[in-house]
C-alpha cells in the first residue's frame, strides 16, 4: 500500500509542478507560488478532515518548517522554469529532492537491505532519465544547473521535515505547510518589490497547482508512515 501511495503521489505532484511551470510562463513566479501555496492551505482541512488525525504542537513547528523549505523549492523550480529550460530544471531538481532524503534516511540508521538498496539506485537512475536528463547541458546553463540545485534541495528537506509527521496526524501538518509557506513568500515578495497578482489564466493554473500537490503531498506523507522513507521519497 505504501508503494501505491508513494507512486500515486508522485503523479500528482508531477502534475502540480508542471502546472505551476505554465502558470510562471506569463506571472510571476512570487505570485505563482503564493497562490500555489494559498489554494493548498484551503484544499487541507477539507482533506484532512475527511482522513482524521490529531494536530499537535510539534506537527505546527515541522509542519511549518516543511512549508517554508517547500516555499523555496517552488520558487526555484518556478524560477527555473521562467528563466531557462524545464529539461535542465526538472532533471536536476527532481533527482535532488530524491536522493538528499535518501542519504539523510541512510545517516540515521535506515539502511536498506541490498535489493532494495539497487532498486532505490536504479530508481533514481530512472527519475534522471525520465525527466529529461539526457537532454540536459549542466555546463552550457548555469542559471538551469543554480535554480536546479536550490528547487532539489528545498523539496527534498520538505520531504524530511514532513516525514517527521507521519505519526498517525495524516496530512494535517500540511496546513501550517501551506500557510507558512504562503506567508514566506508573500514577506519576501514585498521586500523585494515582487507582486503577486496574476493574470486570470496563470492564476488559475496556480490553483490547479496547489491543488496537486497538496494531494500528492498528502499521499507521500501516509505513504512515508508505512513505507521506508528513502522508499517513498524516490518513488
Amino acid at each position: 500500500m505504501g508503494i501505491l501511495l508513494a507512486t500515486l503521489a508522485s503523479m500528482f505532484t508531477g502534475t502540480g509542478d508542471f502546472l505551476g511551470g505554465l502558470a510562471s510562463r506569463n506571472g510571476s513566479v512570487w505570485g505563482v507560488g503564493t497562490w500555489n501555496h494559498v489554494a493548498g492551505a484551503v484544499v487541507v482541512p477539507v482533506l484532512a478532515l475527511a482522513l482524521g488525525g490529531e494536530i499537535t504542537i510539534e506537527l505546527l513547528a515541522w509542519g511549518s518548517a516543511a512549508g517554508i523549505a517547500g516555499a523555496v523549492g517552488v520558487v526555484a523550480l518556478y524560477a527555473g522554469f521562467a528563466q531557462s529550460s524545464m529539461s535542465t530544471v526538472s532533471p536536476i531538481a527532481a533527482v535532488g529532492s530524491a536522493t538528499w532524503p535518501v542519504l539523510w534516511s541512510m545517516a540515521h540508521g535506515d539502511i536498506p537491505g541490498g535489493l532494495v538498496l539497487i532498486g532505490i539506485v536504479l530508481g533514481i537512475v530512472a527519475i534522471w532519465v525520465v525527466s529529461g536528463g539526457s537532454r540536459t547541458t549542466l555546463v552550457g546553463d548555469p542559471v538551469g544547473l543554480k535554480y536546479g540545485v536550490i528547487s532539489g534541495l528545498g523539496f527534498g528537506t520538505m520531504l524530511i521535515l514532513l516525514s517527521f509527521t507521519a505519526d498517525g496526524s495524516n496530512i494535517w501538518a500540511l496546513l501550517p505547510a501551506r500557510v507558512s509557506g504562503a506567508v514566506f513568500l508573500i514577506i519576501i515578495a514585498s521586500r523585494i518589490g515582487q507582486r503577486i497578482h496574476l493574470p486570470r489564466r496563470s492564476w488559475l493554473l496556480a490553483v490547479f497547482a496547489g491543488t496537486a500537490t497538496v494531494v500528492g503531498n498528502g499521499l507521500f506523507i501516509i505513504s512515508a508512515g508505512i513505507e521506508s522513507l528513502a522508499v517513498a521519497t524516490v518513488l
